[in-house]
């Protein structure tokens, strides 16, 4: 009987003891990540500062060419009117 309860008990602080193991596992991997976490937010923060950037130059550079479209657009428009009405043509 004494033999049973021994092999029961060391059997049970095993079993604790593998579990504590594969817990002391993920806990030293949450260290792990917790350590490099300023990295991945500093590198997260990059990316975004260098998309904004991008899409900023490519806001504007899309603006002056509807901007130069449009100024082209009105000005041929308006010399042709002036021509029409210099020389007497209907528009």
């Amino acid at each position: 009987m004494r033999a049973c309860r021994c092999e029961i008990l060391t059997n049970r602080a095993l079993s604790q003891l593998r579990k504590a193991q594969d817990r002391l596992h993920l806990v030293h991997g949450y260290l792990t990540a917790m350590a490099r976490l300023d990295d991945v937010v500093q590198v997260g923060l990059c990316l975004i500062a260098s998309a904004c950037a991008y899409l900023c130059e490519s806001s504007h550079a899309l603006l002056s060419v509807r901007v130069r479209m449009c100024v082209t657009f009105c000005g041929l428009q308006l010399v042709d009117l002036l021509w029409c009405s210099v020389f007497s043509f209907p528009c």
